[in-house]
C-alpha cells in the first residue's frame, strides 16, 4: 500500500489529507486544516499581502513536518484561486519550495472543477439525471453540471467568499442594500452558468463540503438533527430548514455568528456571503433539492491517484 499526502492551498484554508491507498479504497490516517486567510488584504488587488504570505509559508512548514512524521510515499500539493490570480503567486510557489520542500502546482479553475466533480461523484450517488455541483472557495466558485456519465459543463468564477466579503459585506448585520448589490453582481458575473442551466435540465444542487458542511452543522444545532453525524458521505438538507438558517445568518452580527454552535471560527466572516451565493443559485434556477457531499477537491485528487 502507498501512503499519499494531498495538500490543498485554498484562499481561506490550507488542508492536509494523508491517506493509505490500495487498489480499491482509501483510509484516512491524518488530516489537518489551518485557516491561513491567504486572500486577506489583497484578494481583490491580485496580490498576496505580506502577512498572508507569511501565514501560508508557516502552514506549509507545519504540513511538511506532519508529512515527515507520517512517512508519506508521495505528496500532491496544489494551489488554487488566490495563488493563480495573484501577481506574486509564482513567488509564493518558489518560496514554498525553498522553505518547506513542498512543490506546489497552481491549477486552473477548469482543472479544479474536474477534481471537485471526481470527489463529489465518489460520495454522492449520481444517476443519469443531471445535478449542479457547487464548490464555494475563498477566491473562486466552481460549478459543474454532470451525472453518472461524467461532466456536461463546468465553469470557474472569481466570485469566492473572500472577494465578496471584501466588496459587499461592510455592515453587521449585512444590510439589505448590500445583499441587493451582491445579487446584482452575481447575476452579471454568472452569465456563463445562466446559459448552461438553460441548456441542461437540473433540479438538484449538490454542495461540495466547506460552507455546505457548515450549513449541515447549523441545521443540526437549530433543529436537533444529526446530518453527517455517523460518517455518511452525503446528506440532503431540507430547503425549508436551509431558508431558516439563511435568514438567521442575514440577521446576525459577526459577534453573534462567533457564538453560533456549529459554525467554526474560520467561517464566521464569510458565511453570510457564502449563504447568499447558495440562496441566489437556488432561487435563480428554481432548484428543488439541496444536498451536501463530504468529498470535494482533495478526495478527487486521491481517487485520481487510485486510477478511478
Amino acid at each position: 500500500m502507498q501512503k499519499l499526502a494531498v495538500i490543498d492551498c485554498g484562499t481561506n484554508t490550507f488542508h492536509l489529507l494523508v491517506v493509505t491507498l490500495d487498489s480499491s479504497s482509501i483510509n484516512i490516517t491524518d488530516r489537518l486544516q489551518i485557516p491561513v486567510k491567504l486572500g486577506e488584504g489583497g484578494i481583490n488587488r491580485q496580490t498576496i499581502a505580506p502577512a498572508a504570505f507569511a501565514r501560508g509559508i508557516s502552514a506549509l512548514k507545519i504540513f511538511s513536518d506532519r508529512i515527515t512524521e507520517n512517512k508519506v510515499d508521495k505528496v500532491v500539493a496544489f494551489a488554487t484561486s488566490a495563488v493563480r490570480s495573484s501577481d506574486n503567486g509564482e513567488e509564493f510557489v518558489h518560496f514554498a519550495k525553498n522553505e518547506t520542500g513542498i512543490e506546489l502546482v497552481t491549477i486552473s479553475g477548469v482543472r479544479e472543477a474536474e477534481l471537485i466533480f471526481k470527489g463529489v461523484s465518489h460520495a454522492f450517488p449520481m444517476t443519469d439525471e443531471n445535478v449542479l455541483v457547487m464548490d464555494i472557495g475563498g477566491g473562486s466558485v466552481e460549478f459543474i453540471i454532470g451525472n453518472s456519465s461524467g461532466i456536461n459543463w463546468n465553469g470557474s468564477f472569481d466570485i469566492g467568499a473572500a472577494r465578496l466579503v471584501d466588496t459587499f459585506h461592510k455592515s453587521e448585520p449585512i444590510s439589505p442594500l448590500e445583499v441587493e448589490l451582491l445579487n446584482q453582481y452575481l447575476d452579471e458575473k454568472l452569465d456563463g452558468l445562466h446559459k448552461a442551466m438553460q441548456q441542461f435540465r437540473v433540479s438538484k444542487l449538490v454542495g461540495s463540503a466547506g460552507s455546505f458542511d457548515s450549513i449541515c452543522e447549523l441545521v443540526n444545532e437549530f433543529y436537533h438533527r444529526n446530518l453527517l453525524a455517523d460518517g455518511e458521505k452525503w446528506c440532503e438538507i431540507s430547503m425549508s430548514e436551509y431558508k431558516t438558517i439563511h435568514q438567521a445568518l442575514l440577521q446576525s452580527t459577526l459577534e453573534e455568528r462567533k457564538m453560533m454552535r456549529g459554525l467554526v471560527d474560520y467561517r464566521v466572516e464569510m458565511m453570510v456571503v457564502a449563504s447568499c451565493l447558495i440562496a441566489f443559485v437556488i432561487r435563480k434556477y428554481s432548484l428543488s433539492q439541496l444536498f451536501c457531499s463530504v468529498y470535494s477537491l482533495k478526495e478527487g485528487v486521491v481517487f485520481e491517484n487510485l486510477g478511478n
